[in-house]
């Protein structure tokens, strides 16, 4: 099967888009500012991965070829506890930097949440030209959710009765810039 892009537009909605951990945050439990690439990433991939601080040494010294034939060769084997999610992980990397590279080459738009996913992109090579930011405004609505019972649907009142008895709502407006 064949992966073709029909859509022009992707939602950037969490970092691991980009970050083979998932969490665009380093072994230190900071923001990561790096660059996703081989030698950048095992290391943190490692440290979040059971019994992968153990396995850390021999994975890193292996050369990049023979990783990857042995996380292939994993891959289609019973799981061994705290050995095979640590030698798979040059495997888990390389997929992402295949999707990574879809993201600079293929999308019109990439709409990312927040400015740290949005760098991070950046960083990894989509052009900024194809980012755009959500921007959120809150607002408070003081008053009740009534049924309309002619609609069978809720609606927005405000009654004439004091402050204290009336409900409050919140919401987020999302709008693109």
């Amino acid at each position: 099967m064949q992966f073709t892009l029909k859509q022009d537009i992707v939602t950037a909605h969490h970092g691991g888009l980009v970050c083979p951990n998932g969490s665009l945050m380093n072994r230190n439990d900071e923001i990561c500012t790096v660059p996703a690439t081989m030698h950048n990433c095992l290391s943190c991939v490692l440290h979040f991965l059971p019994g992968g601080n153990f396995w850390s040494p021999v994975v890193k010294c292996l050369p990049e070829k023979l990783s990857m034939k042995m996380a292939a060769f994993l891959i289609g084997r019973q799981n061994i506890p705290y050995i095979s999610p640590s030698f798979q992980s040059p495997l888990s990397i390389a997929n992402k930097l295949k999707e990574i590279e879809v993201l600079r080459q293929f999308p019109v738009r990439v709409i990312a949440p927040s400015p740290a996913i949005g760098s991070a992109l950046v960083r990894n090579g989509v052009a900024k030209e194809k980012i755009s930011f959500l921007t959120v405004f809150h607002c408070s609505y003081i008053g009740r959710l009534n049924p309309v019972w002619d609609t069978g649907r809720f609606g927005l009142s405000s009654s004439g009765a004091s402050a204290t008895s009336r409900g409050c709502m919140s919401c987020s407006v999302h709008l693109l810039v």
